[in-house]
């Protein structure tokens, strides 16, 4: 009767931490693209979830590891010296970044199995979309049926949303239909789906396939342009690991296979979807040309970029706009192209920084280089369409550690305190 009265209340707690962890994990994707929460009151946004985490990481007693502190001191020092250069303006930028990395830090540590509740939280956010998104594919008018309870946000004519907080509606150019999720737009929302299917690349089983399947739905239905041209690499590396299974010969015939026919089946989408070959040659001719708005391209963008990467290459520009002394605020606020905007920020230096732990990250948790460069290419290429960069979720990438959580990594620090000295979960 004890025995059973001690384990019914186990699973209980258990169960309780479990939702615990999937509240957390939604709170980091909330906090890292969900406008109605991040385009109000930002300090708050950005101090409150680095707090939360912080409390019941040291309830739990989890361990923050020599690694960690060096990722952390390395950005540390990066914005120490952007501070020499530029003086006291990089201060509050700098200050909030570090807070984001610390609260993508502490959602890993402590979030047991962060890569299986992602997944969890990303997929039901996709169920919740599609339910939301799919009456507009019939010809429903649901902007127009939610609006007197939408948030009233300070639209900038060219796309407006009609946000009701759980979903985006965004009026798109040429009324298309594209689905945004609660993201701030249909290509962030892309971005967040496929940086969630490189962690279902080493899963198995019915479930992981079930996963799969709903959050490429919700890829098609965003009609993103980059979330299309990455998808494909996905696919090659999820089926190279499947084939991992079979014989030699099959498994070489089966590679083959996969490869061609997705190369066969992107090269037909790219050239028969506008959204794809027609949008990606307008922005290039138009950023040549420089036609109007022609930085605010993905082209464009990084062509503007360039100019400034060039001249600050190894430390970057800081987090603040105004060390680069640009009038026009849309050039700097509206810029799409988050691979040479965090160039241009962190410099050289801080970029490839994060590209390191992020590759090294991603080898611990999966045991597989093929994984590892696989992760760092998609992300660079998500990075092209927006800037990821700058939220937690993409922060946490840094922070990942081996399969099993709870096994941590070498050198571990040993100083008394909980913070420092017990095993993370």
């Amino acid at each position: 009767m004890v025995v059973s009265s001690f384990s019914k209340n186990w699973d209980e707690a258990q169960n309780r931490k479990l939702w615990l962890d999937r509240v957390l994990c939604l709170m980091l994707i909330v906090v890292s693209g969900n406008p109605a929460v991040t385009y109000f009151y930002m300090p708050a946004v950005i101090i409150l979830p680095a707090i939360i985490l912080g409390v019941i990481a040291f309830l739990r007693k989890i361990r923050i590891t020599e690694r960690d502190l060096w990722i952390a001191t390395g950005f540390a020092l990066l914005f120490i010296a952007q501070l020499a250069i530029f003086g006291s303006q990089v201060i509050s930028p700098s200050i909030s970044f570090m807070f984001k990395l610390l609260t993508g830090l502490l959602a890993v540590k402590v979030i047991k199995n962060f890569d299986k509740r992602l997944i969890e939280v990303m997929v039901a956010l996709s169920l919740i979309s599609l339910v939301f998104f799919a009456p507009v594919l019939f010809g429903v008018d649901m902007a127009s049926l939610v609006r007197p309870i939408a948030i009233p946000f300070v639209q900038n004519n060219i796309q407006p949303s009609i946000d009701i907080g759980i979903h985006n509606y965004r009026i798109e150019v040429g009324d298309l239909h594209r689905n945004s999720g609660m993201f701030w737009e249909p290509g962030a929302f892309a971005g967040y789906i496929i940086l969630t299917m490189l962690f279902l690349l080493k899963t198995n089983g019915s479930r992981s396939a079930m996963y799969f399947f709903v959050l490429t739905i919700a890829l098609i239905t965003t009609q993103s342009t980059t979330g299309y041209l990455v998808f494909p690499l996905v696919i090659i590396v999820y089926l190279w690991n499947r084939s991992k299974q079979l014989s030699i010969f099959k498994r070489n015939f089966a590679r083959i296979f996969y490869i061609t026919t997705i190369v066969a089946g992107v090269s037909l989408a790219y050239v028969n979807f506008s959204f794809l070959e027609q949008k990606v040659v307008s922005q290039m001719i138009n950023a040549e040309n420089e036609g109007a708005g022609w930085q605010l391209t993905r082209f464009g963008n990084a062509l503007y970029d360039f100019h400034y990467i060039s001249r600050r290459p190894l430390l970057g520009w800081s987090l603040s706009d105004k060390t680069r002394g640009e009038t026009d605020k849309d050039i700097l606020t509206r810029q799409g192209n988050g691979l040479t905007g965090s160039m241009v920020r962190f410099g050289m230096l801080g970029f490839l920084m994060y590209v390191a732990f992020v590759y090294r990250s991603f080898q611990m948790r999966f045991n597989s280089t093929v994984i590892a460069i696989s992760a760092v290419v998609v992300i660079n290429f998500l990075l092209m369409g927006e800037q990821f960069l700058f939220y937690p979720l993409f922060l946490s990438l840094m922070f990942l550690t081996r399969k099993k959580c709870e096994v941590c990594e070498s050198n571990p620090l040993t100083v008394n305190h909980p913070l420092l000295s017990r095993k993370t979960s």
